[in-house]
This record gives C-alpha cells, sequence and structure tokens, in this order.
C-alpha cells in the first residue's frame, strides 16, 4: 500500500506548483464592507460576489452537517444485532458491578472505565438493548460532526471547509463508530472538545473558575477515553509555543493546579485500569505487531502514514494513496499559509506518533480515529489547492484538480446514500432473528447446540429471550472453510458425535459465509434429519433430530 501510493504521488509532486494566491483567496474570511470600499464600485462587486460565494459554500456545509446527521441516525434506527466485539463489551457492562468494570475485562477487552459506567448505567435506567447501548456512543458521534463544524471554520473558510465537513459527515469510520458500541466515536468528541475548547484559551492566563472547570474537564476525560491525555498534551505545548518567553512562566505557574490534577488524574487509571490490561497477553500479542521496532524505524513510520489514510480515514482501494498525495499538498499549502496553524493541526498527530515509538500506544487503524479530524483539515486544504492550481493550466491538466476531488468526494457520499436506503451490510453478525426464531418455535426440553462463535452472542442474547444457556452445549471446533475443509474436517465432525441420540437440538451459527452455509447444512444432514432452519446473511440455524443417523 505504501509503496503504491508514493509512486503514485512522486512523479505529480515533481511538477506540481502551488498557487498560494489562489489558495488564500478562498482561505481569507471575507471582511465585511467598510466606508472607504465605498467608493469603488470595482471592490464593491468584488467583495459582494466573494460574499455569496462565501454564502453558498456555508449554506451547503450546512447541508452535509445535516446529511451527516441524518444517516448516523438511520444506521442507529435500523438497529442491527450486536457483533462478535461489540456482543464481549456488552457482556462486561451487564454482568459486572462498577468496581469491577475498572479490572481488566473479560473476552480479551479493554475499554475506559467511565465510558463502561456511562453505559453501565443507561442499561440499568432504560433497560438492556442494542438501542441503549449504542445510545451513548451515537450522541458522541452526532456532537463530533458539530463540534468539527465549528472547529473547521475556525481554521478554514470557503470551498476548503465544505470539502472538510463533507468528508467527515461520510467518511465510513466516522460513519459506523458512532452507532457501534465501542469508544471509538466517543474519542472523536472528546477530542474535539478538548482541542476546541483549550485552543480557544491557549494564551489566557485562567481565573479559578476556570482552573476547576478545566481541571474537572481533564480529568474526566481522561477516564473516558484513552487518547484523551495525547490532546491535552499537545494543547498545552502549542499554548507554551505560542507564547512570549516573558509570559511562558506565568502561563505555567497559573496553570500548574490542572496539570498536577491531570496528572494524578492519569496515574489513578493507569494504576487501576491500563496496567491490569496490560496482563492479558492476548491483547498485548495484537498490539505488539503495531509498533515500531525501534525509534530511527523510518520504514514503520511512512507505513503507518499510509494506512492512516485506509484506515482509520476509510479511502478505499486507489483513493488511499490519492488521499495521501493531496494530504502531503495540503501540507505544502497550509506550512506557506499559516505556519502557527498548521504545526497546531500536526500537534496532535505527532505526539500520537510518539507514544507509538515509545510502545505506550499502537497508532493502527480505529485506535487513532481521534486524530482523523485534524488529518482532514490538511487534506481539504489540499484538495482545494491541486483544484484551484489545475484549473489554470489547459486540458487534460485542467481537470485533475476535480477528479483527484471527486475520487475522494463522491465515493463516501455515495456509500452513505446506499446505506441510507438499505443499512443491512452493516449486520455483520445478525444473530438476534435467530434467537427470536427459535424462542417462537422451541418446545420444553429442547437443546441448543453453538459453534464456537456465536458462543458469546448466545450468552448475551438467550437470557433476553428466555433461552437458558444450561439446555446449551458449546462446541469446540470452527466451522472449516472451503479452502481448509480436508485439514479440519476430521476434528469437526468428531465434535459432531456428541450430539447423537438428541431428539430435538437447535444447531446455531455465526461468522458463516454463505458458501460455508451450504457445506454446513449438508455436514448436518448426513448426521441427523432435518426438521427446521433458518439461513440468514453470516448466521443460521437447525433444527434436527439426531436420533435417525448415526455420524459417520
Amino acid at each position: 500500500m505504501l509503496r503504491r501510493s508514493l509512486l503514485g504521488a512522486m512523479p505529480v509532486l515533481g511538477n506540481w506548483q502551488l498557487s498560494l494566491a489562489a489558495v488564500e483567496k478562498h482561505s481569507r474570511p471575507v471582511r465585511r464592507l467598510g466606508n472607504s470600499d465605498l467608493a469603488s464600485p470595482e471592490i464593491v462587486l468584488e467583495k459582494s460576489g466573494a460574499r455569496q460565494n462565501a454564502d453558498r459554500f456555508k449554506r451547503l456545509s450546512i447541508a452535509f452537517l445535516l446529511f451527516g446527521i441524518a444517516i448516523r441516525l438511520v444506521l442507529y434506527l435500523d438497529n442491527r444485532s450486536l457483533w462478535l466485539d461489540e456482543v464481549n463489551t456488552a457482556l462486561n457492562i451487564v454482568n459486572r458491578s462498577y468496581a469491577e468494570l475498572l479490572g481488566p475485562l473479560d473476552f480479551n477487552q479493554a475499554a475506559p472505565p467511565l465510558f463502561l459506567w456511562i453505559e453501565k448505567f443507561c442499561v440499568q435506567l432504560l433497560g438492556n438493548s442494542e438501542a441503549v447501548l449504542r445510545l451513548y456512543p451515537l450522541l458522541a458521534g452526532i456532537a463530533a460532526l458539530c463540534l468539527f463544524y465549528r472547529l473547521t471554520y475556525q481554521f478554514l473558510s470557503g470551498a476548503s471547509a465544505t470539502v472538510a465537513i463533507a468528508l467527515f459527515a461520510t467518511l465510513k469510520y466516522t460513519v459506523y463508530f458512532s452507532t457501534e458500541l465501542k469508544p471509538y466515536s466517543i474519542d472523536l468528541f472528546v477530542s474535539l472538545l478538548l482541542f476546541s475548547i483549550l485552543f480557544a484559551w491557549r494564551s489566557r492566563l485562567w481565573n479559578y473558575w476556570q482552573i476547576a472547570i478545566l481541571s474537572a474537564i481533564g480529568a474526566c476525560s481522561i477516564w473516558t477515553s484513552y487518547p484523551a491525555i495525547f490532546i491535552l498534551a499537545a494543547a498545552e505545548l502549542v499554548a507554551w509555543c505560542s507564547t512570549s518567553i516573558q509570559k511562558l512562566k506565568a502561563l505555567i505557574l497559573n496553570r500548574i493546579p490542572v496539570y498536577c490534577t491531570w496528572i494524578a488524574s492519569f496515574i489513578l487509571l493507569y494504576l487501576s485500569s491500563i496496567y491490569p490490561a496490560k496482563g492479558n497477553d492476548a491483547l498485548t500479542s495484537s498490539w505488539a505487531s503495531r509498533y515500531p521496532d525501534s525509534l530511527v524505524d523510518i520504514v514503520w513510520l511512512l507505513d503507518a502514514i499510509a494506512r492512516f489514510f485506509y484506515r482509520p480515514m476509510g479511502f478505499l482501494c486507489i483513493a488511499d494513496g490519492v488521499a495521501l498525495f493531496a494530504f502531503v499538498c495540503g501540507c505544502v499549502a497550509y506550512y506557506r499559509r499559516d505556519r502557527f496553524q498548521f504545526l497546531v493541526l500536526l500537534s496532535p498527530i505527532a505526539i500520537a506518533l510518539v507514544a507509538a515509538y515509545l510502545h505506550q500506544y499502537p497508532f493502527r487503524e480505529r485506535l487513532v480515529l481521534f486524530l482523523v479530524p485534524y488529518a482532514i483539515l490538511i487534506l481539504s486544504t489540499g484538495i482545494v489547492a491541486i483544484a484551484q492550481t489545475t484549473w489554470r493550466y489547459r486540458q487534460p491538466i485542467k481537470f485533475c484538480g476535480i477528479a483527484i476531488a471527486a475520487i475522494l468526494l463522491i465515493p463516501p457520499s455515495l456509500r452513505s446514500i446506499r446505506l441510507m436506503a438499505d443499512p443491512s451490510p452493516l449486520a455483520i453478525e445478525h444473530l438476534r432473528p435467530i434467537i427470536e426464531y427459535i424462542r417462537d418455535r422451541a418446545q420444553p426440553g429442547d437443546r441448543f447446540y453453538v459453534f464456537p462463535k456465536a458462543k458469546q452472542s448466545f450468552l448475551y442474547y438467550a437470557p433476553r429471550y428466555e433461552l437458558t444457556s444450561e439446555r446449551a452445549i458449546f462446541g469446540s471446533a470452527a466451522i472449516p472453510k472451503t479452502a481448509d475443509r480436508a485439514a479440519a474436517r476430521e476434528q469437526y465432525i468428531d465434535s459432531l458425535a456428541q450430539l447423537q441420540g438428541e431428539s430435538r437440538l437447535w444447531a446455531i451459527a455465526s461468522s458463516i459465509e454463505p458458501e460455508q452455509q451450504v457445506f454446513w447444512f449438508a455436514d448436518l444432514d448426513r448426521l441427523g434429519q432435518q426438521r427446521d432452519r433458518l439461513q440468514l446473511p453470516n448466521t443460521a440455524v437447525g433444527l434436527y433430530d439426531f436420533r435417525e443417523k448415526m455420524p459417520e
């Protein structure tokens, strides 16, 4: 991926010259007309046209904001079943007390305690359901979108601002994690909230009330979102760098109580939650491959940055390489336009990379979703700069910028529109209808054979539908895929021998592809008499009588 991205970017970078004046024309806020401007009709007309363009872009930005809220609500109201990762988190929330949620979680999970406590409180207050469990991520996702809209117009204007808001509103993972029972949309919200507040107050000496409020906000944020500490560090580093040497000492002394509160909060979180989680070998081994091998591992750095545009940014196929190129162009354009703001936007990314080099936080995939807003602001600047620059040339160069903008903007928008019409592709493991189907047809004495990948989902859903786990047999052998059936089939068939003699047994499978379902039912039909069945995407159930046929 990295090689493809760099090779695609190098020829264009070699001949590309940025038109800074054009970028600044779109980036400057429109001034109000003063009395001195009224003397020149040409200036009045120019400013009036610029204001009309700004108003059009502002209305388009609001339209994308509302569309982003709408798609999140549609996906939430679709109320798909929890998939395996969500189920594992839900089982911890439902079955543990508030104190027990502080310790290492079951099923190889890790999440901030305050996130878990809020989820626990919602379940106790509103009941145990998918809608309740996903309510907090939904509200955080919508609030993050609104905060990003406000932040965007602090840094950008015109076309660049509209492009940024369109991307944030429609990109795959900013949308998806707003309706998933995981803390990643909360990471986005907390990141934007802290950054917005601290950037606005960066050069102030805080009064007693501000010290108390920011101490509390920072301390709570650390317990709500693991990467919050990076945003706090980045924002204060920006404050120090933007303050004169004469004022820096006074600023640091003024904020010592806040820093002490944040540090104490983080140490307490580390000792009570983070450090115990490091004892989970499955978690630590999964993180190991996401760290650089040494402090001079440049290959890892380049690869991590290139991967960032595929996930969590959500640019698929060739679009990730195009996005990487546009981002590099945006870095150049932003640096030449406003060096300080550019360094401000890079600071959270830089802090997260430092943490990865110190092997303290993985710089990969959904774990760095909180960095997406800052990358989008730079990326959108690059998209508009390329479009404005290439438009000055003859065809076909003239339309290269428009093509790049189309490649990056159209697919996320179309995907969001398709999901609004049909959210079903997000139902990775739609097990709830299977459990409902069994409940409506089960008879006293029926038993359940649950294949391994469906175990946690069954443990979560069965009590909700009055199916007791005491009547369940949990299988130990996974269903073989078509590619490895010969190697895994013997162990798999042997595991089914324990079903001999069962008169009414429901076989339940999850994370099973359509081709696997065909072979799965065929194997069960050879071992027993099928009485009923239901097939859904990635899930299936069959009712069997294993008295008439004997295992082969």
